[in-house]
């Protein structure tokens, strides 16, 4: 079994280590001046050098053949190769995700810390993952962090370091890593391919760099899939089958028309890319990008500090599309484009939320049914109706000779009021409304009869409810108020909870029409005819052994 890229060509020097300069600048300068802490505490995002540093300093600090004033280990002594080797007995790397409980760090850590090195200068503890240790892991750490042993040196890994409690980050030299910059990580790139003797085109590193996100570990991992195709040299078009990547001239040509509220070529775009196979999750991470940038640019930040390497033809497209939009604009689209993106992970047609933002930016979001269908308005000079059905014929109407006069005389005509003719309907242009007819008035009869259909609306909504309300009643109907009757307290607490009475509520309304106050009441089972027990199951045995029902 071949040994993976990024571990075949793990930095063993500072010097090899990509990027964190402020941290190398920082931790080499310790070592030349003989000032090393006791503790460290390395933080950042996956993928940048976190463990990779711990092991050089390890070998740092143990090498038998490190030049005086000078921080760089000679990769040849008994220390450095077992290091590297990964069988030196007193570096010790602990995983804490897999190792969170406080017996295995009192036993593994705290109690090797009581004994000396074995064969090494420096006794070594990387505790990587370390945010995952239990709280009393972290306490029963705290003491042995705080006060080492002579010759015992801690250094902490994470990539949450908010979850980490401050006395222990306040006993630790922090020192926080950065994702690595798409010049330094596309050099590491090139000198790797360089290494394994294969040629990659210049578009195919920078996809790599570009889908990596800052990760030198992803970019390692995603070239060595790359270099497995075996062609060579390796060109963009053949990288494509291997890294999720969207065309930058079908991110722009999106952009330029949802910007423009062109939604059918939006639309379309989405289409042709989703027929193509094209990921939609890494598509909407690419407009998202894409806006943020016109954000950030609307804003006054400078292109140069975006954080990512564009080239020419980028940055022309961006100052282009950049005075399009305002940034009030550019606020919406960037918040209801990543709320729909988020919808990708839970969609059975995997465009769908990307279809809908394209349509509530360029179209508003679906509009009311009034407003997506108005009433044909009446011409001025169509026949008018009379009241008994027939149609009365009116002279043409000369109010466009009256508007010709001048805005002063028809000002008052607007404001007068139009009063139709008894036997004529309604002048034209007036859309003729029927008056709201009252509901009927509700009644005790009436709504029993109906109750069982209430009680059965309410299903769907919450069953408990619906299991409460079939041993309940109607008591009372007057005016808007309805009076229900319970058989016990419990049921009288249940019903008369928030959620439940609105629930409750609401069902009534639709029947009764217009909006109800509830009323909930006990009515023991012995009080007035037609009360139903709660468990239906006695109904019939009551009927047919003549029996009642006891407290």
């Amino acid at each position: 079994m071949t040994t993976s890229l990024y571990r075949k060509h793990r930095p063993q020097k500072f010097s090899d280590i990509t990027g964190q300069r402020h941290v190398l600048t920082t931790i080499k300068h310790q070592l030349e001046t003989d000032r090393v802490a006791h503790a460290y505490l390395f933080a950042g995002p996956r993928g940048t050098g976190k463990t990779t540093t711990s092991r050089v300093l390890a070998k740092a600090v143990n090498c038998l053949r490190r030049k005086s004033g000078s921080a760089e280990p000679c990769n040849d002594c008994v220390a450095c190769t077992s290091i590297t080797a990964g069988n030196a007995l007193d570096v010790l790397e602990i995983d804490a995700a897999s190792h969170t409980g406080v017996d295995h760090v009192r036993e593994h850590i705290i109690g090797n810390t009581r004994v000396a090195p074995t064969s090494l200068r420096w006794k070594v503890f990387i505790i990587d993952e370390v945010h995952m240790l239990s709280l009393a892991a972290f306490n029963a750490l705290l003491k042995t962090l705080e006060e080492p042993p002579a010759n015992v040196l801690f250094v902490l890994a994470t990539t949450e370091v908010a979850k980490l409690p401050p006395t222990i980050v306040s006993r630790c030299q922090r020192f926080d890593f950065k994702k690595v910059s798409v010049p330094d990580m596309a050099e590491r790139l090139v000198q790797l391919v360089a290494r394994e003797g294969r040629t990659v085109g210049e578009e195919a590193i920078a996809a790599i760099v570009a889908n990596a996100d800052g990760s030198v570990r992803d970019a390692e991992s995603v070239l060595e899939q790359v270099l497995a195709l075996g062609d060579d040299p390796i060109t963009l078009d053949q990288a494509r089958l291997v890294i999720p990547y969207t065309d930058a001239s079908s991110v722009v040509a999106f952009l330029n028309a949802l910007v423009g509220k062109q939604a059918a070529q939006s639309l379309e775009l989405i289409g042709k890319l989703a027929a193509d196979g094209v990921d939609m999750g890494h598509f909407a991470n690419e407009v998202t990008d894409w806006l943020r940038r016109l954000l950030l640019l609307k804003s006054g930040v400078r292109a140069s500090e975006l954080g990512v390497s564009l080239t020419a033809a980028q940055e022309q497209v961006l100052s282009e599309l950049v005075a399009r939009p305002s940034a009030a604009a550019l606020v919406t689209m960037l918040s209801v484009w990543v709320s729909r993106a988020n919808e990708l992970r839970f969609a059975t047609i995997p465009q769908l939320p990307l279809e809908l933002a394209v349509v509530e930016l360029c179209m508003g979001g679906i509009p009311a049914a009034d407003a997506a269908t108005p009433a044909p308005t009446a011409r001025a000079d169509a026949p008018a109706t009379a009241a008994g059905g027939a149609t009365t014929l009116r002279p043409p109407s000369d109010e466009p000779k009256k508007a010709a006069k001048g805005k002063a005389a028809k000002a008052p005509a607007a404001k007068a009021a139009v009063k139709p003719v008894a036997g004529e309907a309604a002048p034209s242009g007036i859309p003729h409304r029927e008056s709201p007819k009252d509901p009927p008035v509700a009644t005790l009869e009436s709504l029993q009869s109906q109750w069982p259909t209430i009680v059965a609306n309410v299903k769907t909504q919450n069953y408990s409810l619906f299991s409460l309300l079939r041993g309940t009643r109607l008591v009372q109907v007057s005016g808007d108020l309805v009076r229900v009757g319970v058989a016990y307290d419990f049921h009288l607490e249940r019903v008369r909870e928030p959620k439940n009475r609105q629930i409750l509520e609401q069902a009534l309304a639709a029947v009764v029409g217009k909006p109800v106050r509830l009323e909930v009441v006990v009515v023991p089972a012995d009080r007035g005819p037609g009360f139903k027990a709660a468990d239906d199951a006695l109904q019939p045995l009551l009927e047919n052994f003549g029996g009642t029902i006891v407290e």
